[in-house]
């Protein structure tokens, strides 16, 4: 270790591309290795440095060899990133979650051309658009020469340059990223069709193993892929489902179909101008909550226009579950009430279980007489602040993930609506966001109150095999056994030196033998669910290929595929899960975790299922939306 600092000191002062530096972001803080803006600049130019840039990882131009022994033809690559040997040990190699990865990885992909020439213009021109960062950085504005030192204009300055200068130096892991992924867009925009080996986390999540550019990644990368082979819209139906994706990515996922089809009809020349010429009025298309799909979606919505019926649709089009942790709860714990919250059961309209939570949250704050909630109302709180609550409730979140949720959300609205001047920045700020951080952890556990409970099991099992050092195991639907095992670390100081008295002190984390009794207890449920919610895409994937569908992606709970296809899928998603779910699941598991631990006579109470009846799923007309 002593050699390797010695090495990166050494690179740091003759070339001058990294530099070590304190981050005090971290308690305590840390040394860590940042580029430099030489370094920066040295790297500016992609294709001058490919070597540099090109990741460890490419997609294929040949289909990769099927697993369990597959992936790349030369590259070493385990289907799962950890627990591989054990899961081997454990299978046949003809299990669903196999299965599945073997048809996710043989779909072909090609890169969107003209998107491309987009992103680069937007690139090269340093624009920064959502989750595309400005390649060179945000400008610092010049110095006020024409002020004096102890101007307040000069502090201005001051704290303004400073922020940016953070800002930059935070975000230069991003847009180094960025430029990888344009390189790779660029590396394989002539190929006809190429394919992305897949490989699992130990819940048997499933990830496209290249980087930056691949369909799980961010609304750039999304952006610059297609399916290589095509499906022609042919019906008003397959069309519909290509308007229902624009209006998604515009923000209007919560409305009911017709809303939806309704809103790209009404702004279909606005659509149509972005998809000819994006920047004769490119103030429409980056209004969209995903821009830069969006505009593909525009540019695939005028090329259908132009064509008319029989247009060979290469886009993606993409459903999403609904809230999808509370979804597998409901199902588990056979719960009517959360089930209908999160569209386990048909209804008009799709029910939106944050608006649900925010509600009674705003119930609360207009008959509070605390003065914090006076404050809360000022900044107009929606869904949005409920969301990411809600969505990681399942997941075991705590109140204190709440407050950074809160805290993020309130900074932000603050900034839109008040440019920052509010109570945001102001004393006294830290107890408003716990105030709002505590309502909301209470409305959303009171409307989610079974798996509440649930998780309080799991949780209290996990605490108890992580104090008895037992590793936990259980076998999901698909077959996929999975490893739960978080051992103990201890932080060591060590002092090194190396030719000379000046040392350097570093801080680093030692696996201990024993487990970790606290991660142990609150990764159990979400391992649970994540597990669950990857053997739904397993089953979904297979039912799919088996009703004739050839183009398909997926984000976890997010469904992919082409406008003529997305019928046959959202089928077969909903009859997974409805299959998948016909047996008592939570029993099973539950039976599976009790049999490992030894003071069983400690667990508490198992929560009481309910009378939901799960074939409602088939026919839930918002079950994925």
């Amino acid at each position: 270790m002593a050699s390797g600092v010695f090495l990166i000191e050494l690179i740091a002062k003759e070339t001058g591309l990294i530099q070590i530096v304190k981050d005090h972001g971290y308690k305590p803080a840390r040394r860590v290795v940042k580029a430099t803006d030489e370094c920066m600049a040295w790297i500016k130019d992609v294709k001058a440095q490919q070597e540099l840039m090109t990741p460890n990882y490419l997609p294929m131009v040949i289909e990769p060899r099927p697993w369990p022994d597959g992936g790349y033809y030369k590259l070493p690559l385990k289907l799962l990133k950890s627990n591989d040997e054990l899961v081997a040990k454990n299978c046949k190699g003809d299990e669903p979650f196999i299965k599945a990865a073997n048809v996710h990885q043989s779909v072909a992909w090609m890169v969107n051309n003209w998107m491309l020439d987009q992103v680069e213009h937007a690139y090269d021109n340093n624009l920064e658009i959502v989750c595309l960062f400005p390649r060179d950085g945000w400008p610092v504005p010049p110095f006020p020469k024409h002020l004096d030192e102890d101007d307040p204009g000069v502090f201005k300055w001051r704290k303004r340059a400073k922020q940016i200068h953070e800002r930059n130096d935070k975000t230069k892991g991003a847009r180094i990223g960025q430029a990888k992924t344009l390189w790779v867009a660029r590396r394989f925009k002539d190929e006809e069709k190429f394919y992305f080996p897949m490989s699992l986390d130990f819940r048997g999540r499933y990830y496209y193993r290249p980087p930056y550019l691949n369909p799980q990644g961010n609304d750039v990368s999304r952006s610059l892929l297609l399916f290589a082979e095509g499906t022609p819209i042919n019906t008003e139906e397959e069309l519909n489902w290509l308007r229902i994706h624009g209006a998604n990515l515009y923000g209007l996922g919560k409305s009911d179909w017709q809303t939806r089809v309704d809103w790209v009809l009404e702004h279909e020349q606005l659509i149509t101008g972005a998809g000819n010429d994006p920047w004769l009025n490119s103030e429409f298309w980056m209004r969209a909550d995903k821009p830069w799909c969006f505009l593909a979606f525009a540019r695939t919505y005028k090329e259908f226009k132009q064509h008319g019926w029989g247009y060979q649709c290469t886009l993606p089009i993409m459903l999403d579950c609904t809230c999808s942790g509370i979804q597998h709860y409901a199902a588990l714990l056979k719960s009517e009430d959360m089930g209908r919250s999160v569209n386990l059961i048909s209804s008009d309209r799709p029910q939106d279980i944050y608006s649900e939570v925010m509600t009674s949250v705003l119930k609360k704050l207009r008959k509070s007489e605390d003065p914090r909630a006076r404050k809360w109302l000022m900044l107009e709180p929606d869904r949005s602040l409920a969301k990411p609550c809600v969505m990681t409730s399942p997941y075991s979140a705590t109140s204190t993930a709440f407050y950074y949720y809160c805290y993020d959300w309130a900074q932000k609205r603050s900034k839109d609506l008040f440019a920052g001047k509010t109570w945001t920045t102001k004393p006294g700020a830290m107890t408003t966001m716990h105030f709002m951080a505590q309502l909301l952890h209470k409305e959303t556990t009171a409307l989610i109150n079974p798996a509440v409970k649930a998780m309080e099991w799991f949780r209290k099992l996990g605490r108890l095999a992580g104090k008895d050092n037992i590793p936990l195991e259980w076998t999901t639907p698909s077959g996929l056994l999975v490893h739960q095992e978080y051992k103990n670390v201890k932080q060591t100081r060590i002092r090194l030196k190396y030719l000379s008295d000046v040392h350097m002190d570093i801080r680093t984390n030692i696996d201990q033998d024993d487990l970790d009794s606290g991660r142990m207890a609150n990764a159990l449920s979400p391992n649970v669910v994540h597990s669950f919610d990857s053997s739904h895409m397993s089953f979904s994937t297979l039912k799919a290929i088996a009703l004739g569908v050839k183009n398909i992606g997926g984000v976890h709970d997010c469904f992919a595929t082409t406008p003529s296809e997305m019928s046959k899928l959202r089928d077969a998603v909903r009859q997974s899960f409805s299959d998948m779910y016909s047996g008592d699941w939570f029993t099973a598991i539950t039976t599976q975790l009790t049999q490992q631990i030894q003071r069983k006579d400690e667990l508490l109470p198992k929560p009481e299922l309910g009378d939901l009846d799960l074939t409602s799923v088939q026919t839930s007309n918002y079950f994925i939306t």
